[in-house]
């Protein structure tokens, strides 16, 4: 069963900023193992990385230094990704 995340998320955008050193990753340098990364965004990081040429376990290493988890994603977490949108919707 999944668990409530109460650390900083990052979003697969925010961690290519920080490994390519694009427009942004300054805001989100503070957070650099603090935030916590899904398991399909870091999975789309690797994809993306890899595109650019990086080797995947160079691209894994990468992303695992930039967050303090990366956090299943399951059939429990796949229903609960409508929650926040319910919350913002009443």
């Amino acid at each position: 069963m999944n668990r409530p995340v109460n650390k900083p998320v990052f979003d697969s955008s925010a961690v290519i900023a920080l490994l390519r050193g694009e427009p942004g990753a300054d805001l989100v340098l503070p957070l650099v193992g603090i935030a916590v990364l899904g398991a399909v965004n870091a999975s789309e990081v690797q994809s993306k990385l890899v595109h650019l040429g990086v080797e995947a376990s160079a691209a894994w290493s990468g992303i695992l230094q930039c967050v303090s988890e990366v956090i299943p994603f399951d059939g429990n977490a796949a229903g609960m990704t409508i929650l926040p949108f319910s919350l913002t919707l009443t």
